[in-house]
């Protein structure tokens, strides 16, 4: 549906005009359907995981957040010094809840369980965003069953915020894309977001990658006839850019005190092909693996040849 408002100043004025409303679509938010859908993946998600959580007992990574977590602060503090200061503002915010409700497993899990409630919201924005809103609904529940979101929504250690996290991030960098008007607004959000990506989870930031060869492609397309006007594949490039670079910025004194520490990692051994092997057995049937990394491959080969 659209805004009477508007639509009449861009109705009749050609491919500028249409571009022009392209923009204005993106930059006030339409077409985010019913309020419904919007809330259903979320609820749904943190429903799953509060079913069950205090049934487990902690296991070994669990017990060591505990510990961290039943510290005084200056113990904890110096200890983040020399070892583990990677998980370091996660080991303060359990400090904290530990502190307001004890050490149960429903109060050290529940921000996990949070965080991938807010997890399948920004998932079923993207499907809404880039689809329609019947996609983002579809994409939200079925991200609300999969065994591993329930896995990490009832653990208490940072990965549910990592996904969280990085599912917001690519949420920002999605509307920051479509938003030509409101772009640096944006890619102020998506650079606060890696910044605090950075800070509970270091290897979070690889995510950076992935943002790269989007915004690659769609500064390509940019530069086709009609898609945008000229130089907004440039200035997307720059702004995306400097946005990466802040959040890394801020998030880099956790990044060298990870270089730092990482001598307490020392017995994990480089992952090689018996890590793949591994991989590939944890799927299932030799078949089924080799049938899942087809899949996923002509799913990249496809994307990129469509744009």
């Amino acid at each position: 549906m659209t805004s009477p408002s508007i639509q009449p100043a861009v109705t009749g004025r050609g491919q500028a005009g249409a571009a022009g409303w392209r923009r204005l679509q993106d930059d006030a938010g339409f077409g985010a359907g019913p309020r419904w859908m919007m809330a259903l993946p979320p609820a749904a998600t943190l429903v799953i995981m509060l079913w069950g959580i205090s049934g487990p007992s902690y296991w070994r990574d669990e017990a060591a957040t505990i510990s961290a977590a039943q510290r005084p602060l200056g113990n904890l503090l110096a200890t983040l010094g020399n070892i583990d200061a990677v998980h370091g503002a996660y080991y303060l915010l359990i400090w904290v809840m530990v502190r307001l409700g004890g050490t149960g497993e429903l109060v050290t899990r529940l921000p996990s369980t949070l965080a991938m409630a807010g997890a399948a919201a920004a998932v079923a924005a993207l499907g809404r965003r880039l689809i329609s809103p019947r996609a983002g609904l579809a994409s939200g529940l079925v991200f609300a069953v999969l065994p591993e979101v329930s896995l990490y929504g009832q653990d208490a250690r940072p990965y549910a915020i990592v996904v969280a996290l990085a599912a917001l991030a690519s949420y920002l960098l999605v509307r920051a894309m479509g938003a030509e008007l409101a772009r640096l607004r944006w890619l102020t959000g998506y650079a606060l977001c890696l910044a605090a990506l950075g800070i509970l989870d270091i290897f979070g930031l690889l995510l950076i990658t992935a943002h790269a060869v989007t915004v690659a492609l769609r500064c390509l397309r940019a530069g086709r006839p009609g898609e945008g006007r000229p130089g907004e594949g440039a200035s997307l490039a720059l702004g995306w850019l400097t946005a990466a670079v802040a959040g890394t910025a801020l998030a880099s004194p956790v990044l060298a005190l990870g270089f730092v520490q990482r001598g307490t990692l020392s017995w994990l051994s480089p992952p090689g092909l018996g890590a793949v092997e591994g991989l590939r057995a944890l799927v299932g049937p030799a078949a089924m693996a080799d049938a899942v990394g087809l899949a996923i491959a002509c799913g990249i080969v496809v994307s990129a040849v469509a744009g």
